[in-house]
């Protein structure tokens, strides 16, 4: 039977998981492999040349759907159904892949049926904390069910029998497949809270995956080392292993259970001997996707002697293998660490939580390949960007290689095969901004954009700006994102408003599908502008990719806080000297000449008359306020940085911190704080649309770590806050802006906590170093306000190039 038409008919009886094993074969299957197999079948089929490149699309589409039901958190049910409505649009068209394969036609219109069936019951169901919008006796049932499993309640058996023989017949298995993972996951935390570290129960109901699953394959015989004391064995969900008898092979003997991620951890829940081996005395679960310190300090002691660690895998994992050496080391460094260190985020948890990424990262790259790459790269950034635990690895740390860029071998290919137009401008140089997205309410990217604009010689340069709009919805590209950003003509409607009434046109697209196709059409918007010169705002993906596709004469990097790492580029405007200084001879190996140019913006433009009462804001008004800004507090505000702040709360009772930005996530800062005892201390602000009006009410910036503000900054020196900032010249970019701005004699250098702490106190009680730091801060902003130069500066680097570039007759 075709592969395609097994698959549908397979799901299509409720199969699902038979449907799902014809695609994941195994941990490290190349998605690439599979269609290129089924691919060269068709070749040598009755279908040649009947829509094979159909086909092709249409697998590719399946396998997405079983990739995300099986390892995702969550379905993106909107995106499954623009696919499936897209493919079946064009049924009734003469190169359909439909038209003259009627089965097929038969067995994806019941399939199709039956995704709009389990979008209306699931996406309903894993919405139930807010969902109270249905009427089904048989959902009210279950939504109860659902929520009293997250209460924790005990369920007698028989209700859930009662409860299962009311759900229709066609979700009767997954749902009892989901509430047996669940009672096990109940069981477990009242065996054993402490697996509460790994995760919550709501998050459990939120993120377990809608399907469940297991391989169908042969388990490796496990080569015991005999001198080993500790065994860290790769864990698989196995269809019909029995885990106890599994388990029983190192009796006595401590066991480390290894899970690639949340997904695969909730698949193990339905197998019984896997539960019941979780409860053993010696047995530490650990999830390589979540941060190690509370799952191995919460269920495990420190080694009080270096011990003998066996790393095993129940099936073979290729992928996996250049990293073995360095998480075999970075995981005995955390179990040998001090009593005190053991308990708190250290550079060896860093170097495990990096070691372990490196490693996931590795077998998602080899089994998505090219096709899917810059949805994975895209993926993983944003998962970086957003992760509170940002620290850095022991100095010299094995780290394991860097995974598998297919996206980076897409563009070096590109650039081999790039040729550029000849620079010929008429009467203007025609200049486009290319930026990731445009939005209002003090984003800084679109503050530094506007600044160019409002400021740029319009008899000189003809401009126009092009949002990728990166962070849209793409319901045709995998992996799907975990964040999507609303339109910037809804979120960005002023700043796009000033573009457009100042003679600068905008192009915001809208209908997004595949990020492939979308470069492209950007690509053609450049040459219909007949663009001299192409300013990227960021080394992004989707920058990249346009980047090696364009033909404009001139692309440059306007650097927003990351440094290039391919040489997509001619041009690298670097945003500080610092940068510059630490990546100029990198830039200048990958084939990018660059220089410097430091940010500059009129904070003080937004100011109302006079400062906002702290009455306002909630704060008391003898207290001396600390403050940070940023639009992502939940990632920002590290754990370490949390305990630094609550010391130099402890030593000064009279002070107060009230950051400013949105927090998606206050049970976590309210569960620190309580925890360290200065919850009271503590005033989130939220998001406000004048943060540096607000900054005026303040008295110090306590600048974040590992990474840091950088606009932000120049928001507190404006109204004469003193920054209190770690700096670190191997650390991320975006950590060290405080010693650009503030000045590199003034900031932690020693990546010292207590020296951070002891600088601000001293601040704090001492008024007169707390004067002169202010009239410092006030005297080193002056440094960076004057827009009118910076974009004259910046204008003129673009004529330097483009009269290079004139002169040298095209030549790079």
């Amino acid at each position: 039977m075709d592969l395609i038409e097994h698959f549908l008919s397979l799901y299509s009886i409720g199969d699902r998981e038979e449907a799902f094993q014809l695609f994941l074969k195994s941990p490290d299957t190349p998605y690439m492999q599979l269609r290129n197999e089924y691919m060269q079948s068709l070749e040598v089929s009755e279908k040649k040349g009947s829509g094979v490149n159909g086909y092709g699309f249409l697998l590719g589409f399946l396998i997405n759907f079983s990739d995300a039901s099986v390892f995702g958190e969550l379905v993106d049910w909107t995106g499954i159904l623009n696919g499936l409505h897209q493919i079946w649009k064009v049924k009734d068209n003469e190169e359909s892949i439909f038209h003259k394969n009627k089965l097929l036609e038969h067995y994806f219109a019941d399939f199709l049926a039956k995704i709009e069936e389990e979008e209306t019951f699931f996406a309903a169901l894993f919405s139930i904390v807010e969902s109270e919008d249905t009427a089904e006796i048989s959902f009210n049932l279950i939504r109860n069910f659902f929520q009293e499993l997250i209460q924790g309640s005990e369920m007698d058996a028989g209700a859930i029998e009662n409860l299962i023989a009311r759900i229709h017949p066609d979700f009767k298995k997954t749902v009892d497949q989901l509430i047996t993972s669940f009672l096990n996951w109940n069981y477990l935390l009242s065996k054993k809270p402490h697996f509460q570290t790994i995760c919550s129960r709501e998050y459990f109901i939120r993120k377990k995956p809608v399907a469940s699953f297991a391989y169908d394959l042969k388990v490796n015989e496990p080569q015991i080392d005999a001198a080993a004391d500790v065994f860290a064995i790769f864990l698989q969900p196995i269809q019909g292993l029995n885990y106890s008898d599994y388990f029983n092979q190192f009796p006595d003997k401590p066991l480390i259970f290894l899970i690639e991620n949340f997904a695969l951890f909730s698949h193990l829940l339905l197998c019984k001997g896997f539960v019941e081996s979780c409860l053993r005395d010696n047995a530490v679960v650990y999830l390589l996707d979540h941060y190690p310190l509370d799952q191995l300090a919460s269920q495990s002691s420190r080694w009080e002697n270096r011990k003998v660690l066996q790393l095993l895998f129940m099936v073979d994992e290729k992928p996996v293998e250049p990293y073995l050496e360095a998480f075999k080391e970075s995981l005995i460094a955390c179990f040998s660490q001090n009593e005190e260190d053991f308990k708190n985020e250290t550079a060896q948890y860093n170097w495990l939580y990096i070691v372990s990424k490196r490693l996931i990262n590795s077998i998602v790259s080899e089994r998505y390949g090219s096709e899917r790459s810059i949805g994975l790269r895209l993926k993983i950034g944003l998962k970086e960007w957003y992760d509170p635990h940002k620290g850095l690895a022991p100095k010299e740390a094995n780290l394991g290689p860097p995974p598998k860029n297919y996206f980076e071998e897409a563009i070096q290919l590109n650039l081999k095969t790039r040729k550029s137009r000849q620079l010929n401008p008429s009467n203007k140089i025609s200049l486009v901004h290319i930026v990731p997205q445009i939005l209002d309410r003090n984003h800084a990217p679109t503050l530094l954009l506007q600044t160019l604009c409002s400021s740029a010689d319009l008899v000189w340069f003809d401009i126009c700006v092009i949002s990728t709009e990166r962070f849209g919805y793409y319901p045709l590209s995998y992996p799907y994102q975990h964040y999507f950003s609303e339109n910037s003509t809804i979120r960005g409607k002023q700043a796009i408003d000033a573009l457009n009434a100042r003679g600068i046109s905008t192009f915001v697209p809208s209908n997004l599908l595949i990020y492939e196709n979308h470069a492209f059409d950007i690509v053609r918007m450049v040459e219909m502008v007949n663009a001299d010169v192409v300013i990227f705002h960021g080394p992004d993906e989707m920058n990249e990719l346009i980047s090696t596709l364009t033909f404009a004469p001139i692309r440059i990097l306007f650097d927003h806080g990351t440094p290039p790492s391919l040489g997509c580029f001619d041009f690298v405007i670097f945003s500080s000297e610092d940068s510059y200084n630490i990546h100029s001879d990198n830039t200048r190996k990958m084939g990018m000449q660059c220089c410097y140019l430091p940010f500059h913006v009129n904070v003080r433009k937004t100011w109302d008359e006079k400062p906002t009462p702290r009455s306002e804001l909630g704060l008391p008004e003898k207290a001396f306020v600390m403050t940070t800004i940023s639009n992502h507090l939940d990632s920002r505000l590290s754990t370490p940085f949390c305990e630094t702040l609550a010391e130099i709360l402890r030593r000064c009772p009279n002070a107060v911190y009230a950051p400013i930005g949105i927090v998606r996530h206050p049970e976590r800062f309210d569960r620190i704080f309580s925890n360290l005892g200065v919850s009271k201390q503590v005033f989130f602000l939220g998001n406000q649309a004048k943060p540096s009006q607000l900054a005026r009410s303040m008295d110090l910036y306590l600048n974040e770590f590992p990474f840091g503000s950088g606009l932000a900054i120049l928001d507190a020196m404006a109204a004469g806050c003193p920054v209190v900032s770690m700096y670190d010249v191997e650390g991320p970019q975006q950590g060290r802006y405080g010693g650009s701005y503030f000045g590199l004699d003034r900031v932690i250098q020693s990546g010292d906590r207590n020296g951070y702490v002891d600088l601000a106190v001293s601040l704090i009680n001492n008024p007169e170093k707390y004067q002169e730091w202010s009239a410092h801060a006030l005297k080193r902003y002056e440094n960076f306000t004057d827009v009118e130069e910076y974009s004259k500066k910046f204008e003129k680097i673009l004529e330097y190039l483009v009269e290079y570039k004139l002169n040298t007759k095209g030549q790079t």
